[in-house]
């Protein structure tokens, strides 16, 4: 593999590794997106990564968990191919949406559980939770507007047809 690529690899793999999900996983990712083909079969990726069956198989599952990665059949060949799969950003959006929730939940009940005393503990779960709330409120609108630029976007494909 060129050096170029591997380094690339590398750099996907340490991303997912700051992110704290394995760097594995970031590098079989990395690997899928950078191949030219429009499927790479299980024993390339492993043998291209000198990684074990077994790690090959718990990342891959779980990018395809993340619906980052896709498996696809080719006709008449056995083998399992994978390909890179790009997720619709409102999905993406809508995940970290649905954390932000749980997380200002989870600021609620702490300020239940102590009490809601007026203190610098308090302040600060009230300042998370208007912060974590305008975060939340930034990222629907921006779901919003991605919704509505991809049914723009598929209405002028349609029109060009």
């Amino acid at each position: 593999m060129e050096e170029k690529r591997m380094t690339y690899i590398q750099e996907v793999g340490l991303f997912f590794d700051r992110l704290g999900l394995t760097r594995t996983a970031g590098m079989v990712l990395g690997y899928l997106m950078s191949d030219n083909r429009q499927a790479v079969s299980f024993q390339e990726i492993r043998s291209a990564l000198e990684i074990s069956k077994g790690a090959t198989s718990q990342n891959l599952n779980w990018l395809m968990e993340l619906q980052m990665v896709e498996k696809r059949l080719k006709r008449g060949d056995r083998k399992t191919y994978y390909a890179f799969k790009i997720q619709p950003i409102e999905n993406l959006l809508d995940e970290r949406i649905n954390l932000i929730g749980v997380l200002l939940d989870l600021f609620e009940k702490a300020r239940g559980i102590r009490g809601k005393r007026e203190d610098s503990s308090d302040e600060n779960l009230r300042d998370a939770i208007r912060t974590y709330g305008w975060i939340s409120e930034r990222l629907q609108d921006l779901r919003d507007e991605a919704m509505a630029q991809r049914e723009k976007s598929g209405e002028n494909n349609e029109s060009k047809d």
